[in-house]
Formats: structure tokens, sequence, C-alpha cells
């Protein structure tokens, strides 16, 4: 019977009893699927194969990077061990574990050794944002709002100083009483999009 799409097998479902399953193996191994299973191809065979590897480029023993003989032994830049390095990863490996290479980075990867250093340059609102004149005019915006949100009226929640006019482009506002709301976070948020 040809195979049709959706075709409910006959057998789907149904449970063998002990008897049936001993005959289904029993015929198995008589007559099983995969053909060379137990065969043995003769010398020519073999030989007419291996030419063809050859002849494809794929590359065996020692000349394929996947061989393991062993592998090599390597010295670890942070904890000085020695360690065994397969073959397939003697090129690129240098640590002798993932916290090893974690110390690494965290001691080479900072500064100018970074990929993402930019020369030293930190923006000045990011600068500013940690002043105490800025941290003393927030306290203050929360002490006239009562600590509650002006938007919605939340009192028990974390609440965020927001300058009403742009602290970028109004830098003469930034620490004015008058330029400062107290928002909730959700309320907050919603500045971001569109200003109040």
């Amino acid at each position: 019977m040809m195979f049709i799409k959706g075709h409910i097998p006959w057998n789907k479902g149904k449970k063998f009893n002990i008897k049936v399953k001993r005959k289904m193996s029993e015929a198995k191994l008589k007559n099983p699927t995969k053909y060379w299973l137990g065969k043995k191809r003769d010398f020519q065979t073999k030989q007419k194969i291996s030419q063809t590897i050859k002849i494809s480029g794929q590359r065996l023993g020692k000349n394929n990077p996947m061989y393991k003989d062993g592998g090599s032994l390597k010295i670890c830049p942070i904890c000085k061990k020695y360690f065994l390095v397969p073959t397939s990863t003697k090129f690129w490996r240098k640590f002798c574990s993932y916290r090893c290479k974690s110390k690494w980075m965290r001691i080479s990867l900072i500064g100018s050794d970074n990929s993402n250093w930019k020369g030293g340059f930190v923006p000045i609102y990011k600068y500013m944002r940690n002043w105490q004149i800025l941290k003393e005019w927030r306290n203050k915006i929360f002490t006239r709002d009562n600590y509650i949100c002006q938007l919605c009226g939340k009192t028990d929640c974390y609440l965020e100083a927001h300058h009403i006019k742009s602290f970028t482009y109004y830098p003469k506002l930034r620490t004015e009483i008058t330029n400062g709301i107290s928002l909730c976070r959700d309320c907050h948020n919603l500045t971001k999009r569109k200003y109040v």
C-alpha cells in the first residue's frame, strides 16, 4: 500500500503480547534491516572506498583537525598549571578552565584594551547625574510632593524625579525645583515617549 499523508497505520496504539514480541525480535535477527550488519566487505571493495575518500579531499588520520591522539601539554597563563589540550583545539585554547578565562578577561579587557573603549570619554549627563546637587534636588522634589506620584497618586511605590524640561536641552533648569515632578516608574516610562 502506498503511503498517504494523514493515513493512520494499522498497528498504531496496539499493544503486542509477549509471544508476538518474541516472534518479531526473532524475525528481525534472521533478516536485519541494516544490510551490512554482521557482514564483511572484501579487500577490493575496501580499496575502492579508501580511494574515493582520498580523491574527495577528506583528511584522514593525523591530517584531520578532529584527530584525537592524546593532545599536547600547555601552561595556563593565569593559574600556571599544566593541562592537556586535544589536537583539534590546540591552536586556539589558552586556558585550563572557564574560570581562568573569565579572570583573564576581567584583568586584560579593561580600559583601552577593551574593544568598546572610546578614549575615556564619558558623556556629561552621565557624569552629572551622580553630583550631590542633583541628589539634593531629587530629595527636595520628593518632600515638596509628599512622596506621591503626581500623575496617578500612588504612594507605596518607587518614585523617580522627572525633569519637566529636558535635562540635556535646558542646562540652566537642571537644579530648579520648579522644573521637577515626582512620578512612579510606570508614569515616568510614559513620559519617556512624550512629555507630560
